[in-house]
């Protein structure tokens, strides 16, 4: 099914949402993994980071803020 969207009108801030509801609809499709293998080695190799204490998690709204700003 082709699909238009009009993302040259669209703020950032709208785009933003659309790949939230994008996401979300995936998240609730069961039938198939959502991500490849190496995502799992890298958070692995982050966590690893963080347990030498060479890292550090943040939580997702910041994490989702930092982008924000970062795309202003």
């Amino acid at each position: 099914m082709p699909l238009t969207l009009p993302l040259q009108n669209m703020s950032v801030e709208d785009k933003i949402q659309l790949m939230e509801s994008l996401w979300n609809d995936l998240c609730g499709r069961a039938d198939r993994p959502l991500t490849p293998d190496w995502h799992g080695e890298v958070l692995a190799s982050r966590e690893a980071l963080v347990l030498a204490g060479e890292g550090e998690f943040i939580d997702w709204e910041s994490a989702k803020a930092r982008i924000s700003d970062d795309l202003k």
